[in-house]
């Protein structure tokens, strides 16, 4: 799908501790990522931001080859933080998880074709909270509950990267979910998001949000207790938005 399908995506993962930043490129679990493609473009991204005096941002990436394409884990090892309970977890609850966010800024595009009906996105909405919901209660984790404040910055940034195609957790000029998650008035403790584009159903995205190490680890993160998706359809398929949120 235009410049998209021509980019090699990859998990990126930034440690902060105390001012010191390290950052490490490996696959899955902090790595470069060779993605699952389901017949069209895909892609998919994670961005987790943890804090208490440890600031540990996770960010991964799912893109399109023409043919389907196995994850592959990388060897570098992701560096543990000095501080490790501030360390988000995939199955249990991290101390405070704090804010980290992909977000748009400026004027969000319109995508680039007709807006799609509204019940039908309403229904993808629907079905990716029930089916991140299955996934939390295998784990052991507190179901999330909708909310409208996340729904808004998470449709945001699926309207914005249709509209001006470009996937990624930063908008053009910058600006990161964090930004969007406080502008639509919702005050984080901690929040991540998942993005993806290119599957054509809810349950074929939440599929490849679990096979990526990083996009899994928010799902399943019992810390975060709110969610927001936001679904954008256009012609070359779907983009798919997660925001996770905990309040103060």
């Amino acid at each position: 799908m235009g410049r998209h399908a021509r980019r090699v995506p990859f998990f990126r993962t930034a440690v902060i501790v105390a001012g010191t930043t390290a950052a490490v490129h490996t696959l899955a679990a902090g790595a470069c990522v060779a993605a699952l493609s389901s017949g069209g473009t895909t892609g998919s991204d994670s961005h987790t931001y943890a804090a208490a005096r440890t600031t540990v941002t996770a960010r991964a990436t799912v893109a399109a080859r023409t043919a389907v394409a196995p994850l592959s884990v990388g060897t570098s090892p992701v560096p543990t933080p000095t501080t490790p309970t501030t360390t988000p977890s995939t199955t249990t609850p991290s101390t405070t998880p704090a804010a980290s966010a992909s977000g748009s800024a400026g004027p969000g595009g319109e995508p680039r074709n007709a807006a799609p009906p509204a019940p039908k996105v309403l229904r993808f909405v629907e079905e990716i909270v029930s089916l991140a919901n299955t996934e939390r209660e295998k784990s052991g984790c507190g179901p999330l509950r909708p909310d409208t404040r996340l729904r808004k910055s998470a449709q945001k940034h699926a309207d914005d990267m249709a509209g001006r195609d470009f996937y990624a957790h930063e908008s053009p000029e910058g600006r990161d979910a964090g930004d969007r998650i406080t502008a639509a008035g919702y005050s984080w403790s901690a929040w991540a998001e998942n993005i993806h584009r290119g599957p054509k159903t809810p349950r074929k995205a939440m599929e490849d949000w679990m096979k990526s190490a990083g996009h899994r680890r928010n799902v399943l993160n019992c810390a975060f207790e709110d969610i927001g998706v936001g679904v954008t359809l256009t012609s070359d398929g779907p983009w798919w938005v997660q925001n996770f949120g905990a309040t103060r």
